[in-house]
């Protein structure tokens, strides 16, 4: 780098050259030059970058640019926005939340209407694969196989989006965030009324993860009428369903962390059978402890340890994670029955790094898995490593190989990595030959793993299988309300016309619900009349619930005291019986 300079007392230009384009050197000019009070220009040029200041500063100015054969500053430059928090695109209120963060904040004097993160796109498997989908991808619509009624979903709690049909398309928003901060929510809300507002639409129901405790559900509750609740690892196998325009069934391989299940349980390596608006759970990875509950998926050396209970050798717990203050009494935990459980797949990548001393701890989201697979450098399948018995895949014999004295961490992450997409495979082309459907969607936010993105599709594909894999979302949580919004939409327009079918009623009236029927019908009882209606739009429903019924179909789950409430006063208007069927 050299820098030539014809000056006076006050004014100073300066022409820079070497690698000073592209790489974040003009705001760092106009940094120094804030810092000393100068006014002028820095504009790229074509023998450099031109700089022009004048103030009674410059020899100050000048003494702080890098000289000939100097290493140039290190600039990072990164979105305006705190740690799990979202964008900031207020000039104003950039400048005070960044205050003490940033040397330096870009503004602009066009203001920002709507936030979107810069797009992240990985190459796996020869192929794109988006890790983030948001600025220059969104609002594009995903092309659906027919036109749907216009539904809103709202997706989960981690990487979220929302996406809005319209006919034969599906609007997915950009890349929103975590749901974990009252800014996150409020930025989340406002990219739902954007969204709406932009597209003109008036959905007709809400799609919701099956989760009671997401921020995204209880707004769905909050704000609809009409919701579906769409359980979280079958919402990610439609989301490619719905991308790929399939029709007819399809088997689903879903890896991720974490899943509210149908039975409450802890899901997140899960083997589907879908169809239409249906979902069968046909299989699932052994169930392991997670020792500590949420704390377990921040410390993996606690699911290292789950494994080695496992495995009957929790007496090393103690010694192997001896610098973890509660190891020695992590084992006296896992002996308690009834402990939580789950099927995580991601959670068993975290065992895996700890057991081979690479993470015990993370300071970040995935760390210990991108750190496992870092160390890749090819991959070898331990022959018998696993055991599929009542379409339950167990990794036990692995993890017994990976706790050898004689296998390095580079050596053990090939083996993890070989032996579970191996694994994986022979679970799906047994399910395929049980089941007689070909068709396999890989999804879940473990298919970020290149790896496993690579060696799974391409295990399927040598099997005579069809995998269908996300290709214009992530495989993550970034692409739920796609699935979520597909299924809701589904189901409502299989509703069959007003006055056809199932008997209208001019009021939505509470009913307790007195048997589940074949079909997704049940029989309720209202006004002391039985009543065959549809439950299709509702999931996890018994008997002995109230649920809020319109035009023969249940909307909503209330509650006992809100269904009397309510049929006490349609008594006293005279209602309840002129809105009986």
């Amino acid at each position: 780098m050299s820098a030539a300079a014809t000056c006076d007392r006050k004014r100073l230009r300066v022409r820079v050259s070497g690698a000073v384009q592209g790489v974040g050197f003009r705001p760092y000019v106009y940094g120094l030059a804030m810092r000393y009070g100068l006014a002028g220009f820095v504009i790229n040029g074509p023998e450099g970058v031109l700089i022009e200041v004048e103030g009674h500063r410059t020899s100050e100015f000048i003494a702080a640019l890098p000289q000939r054969g100097e290493a140039g500053p290190v600039i990072v430059v990164t979105s305006a926005n705190l740690y799990g928090e979202p964008l900031l695109i207020d000039n104003v209120e950039a400048l005070r939340q960044l205050k003490g963060v940033a040397d330096l904040v870009v503004t602009h004097d066009r203001d920002i209407l709507a936030c979107a993160d810069d797009s992240v796109v990985s190459v796996a498997a020869g192929r794109d694969q988006f890790i983030r989908r948001a600025r220059g991808y969104v609002p594009e619509p995903i092309r659906l196989a027919r036109s749907v009624p216009p539904v809103l979903a709202v997706g989960g709690i981690l990487k979220s989006t929302v996406t809005i049909t319209r006919d034969d398309q599906a609007f997915v928003s950009q890349h929103i965030g975590d749901l974990n901060t009252a800014e996150s929510i409020r930025a989340f809300e406002k990219t739902i009324r954007h969204l709406t507002s932009s597209l003109g639409v008036e959905p007709v129901a809400v799609a919701h993860d099956l989760h009671p405790d997401m921020a995204s559900t209880r707004f769905a509750e909050a704000n609809a009428r009409a919701i579906v609740a769409v359980q979280h690892h079958h919402a990610h196998a439609a989301a490619v369903i719905a991308e790929h325009g399939h029709a007819g069934p399809a088997l689903a391989l879903v890896l991720d962390g974490h899943g509210f299940g149908s039975d409450g349980g802890n899901w997140g390596g899960e083997l589907l059978l879908c169809e239409e608006t249906s979902s069968q759970r046909i299989g699932h990875l052994a169930p392991l402890q997670i020792p500590g509950g949420d704390r377990a998926a921040r410390e993996p050396w606690r699911m290292a340890s789950a494994v080695l209970h496992g495995l009957g050798r929790g007496n090393e717990i103690g010694q192997r994670f001896a610098a973890q203050r509660q190891a020695g009494c992590l084992s006296d935990l896992l002996d308690q029955p009834g402990g939580t459980t789950t099927t995580s797949a991601g959670r068993l990548f975290d065992a895996a790094a700890a057991l081979l001393g690479i993470a015990n701890l993370q300071s970040y989201d995935g760390e210990a898995a991108l750190k496992l697979e870092a160390l890749v450098r090819g991959t070898t399948i331990l022959e018998a490593g696993w055991t599929i018995e009542g379409g339950v895949l167990s990794l036990g014999p692995l993890f017994s190989r990976l706790i050898a004295d004689d296998i390095d961490a580079a050596g053990g992450a090939g083996l993890f990595h070989g032996t579970l997409a191996a694994a994986c495979v022979d679970w799906v082309t047994r399910s395929a030959r049980t089941t007689g459907i070909n068709t396999v969607v890989l999804s879940g936010g473990c298919f970020l793993n290149a790896v496993l993105a690579d060696k799974i599709p391409r295990g399927c594909s040598d099997a005579g299988l069809t995998p269908l894999v996300p290709r214009r979302l992530p495989p993550n949580d970034g692409g739920l309300s796609l699935g979520q919004a597909w299924i809701a939409a589904l189901k409502i327009a299989q509703q069959p016309p007003a006055g056809q079918e199932l008997p209208d009623m001019c009021l939505s009236v509470p009913a307790k619900i007195a048997k589940i029927l074949p079909n997704e019908m049940a029989l309720v009882f209202i006004d002391g009349v039985n009543l065959e209606i549809s439950i299709a739009l509702l999931d996890e429903l018994d008997v002995g619930d109230f649920v809020l019924v319109h035009v023969g179909y249940a909307l909503a789950k209330i509650d006992p005291a809100e269904a009397k409430r309510t049929l006490e006063l349609l008594q006293e208007l005279g209602a309840a019986k002129e809105c009986r069927s």
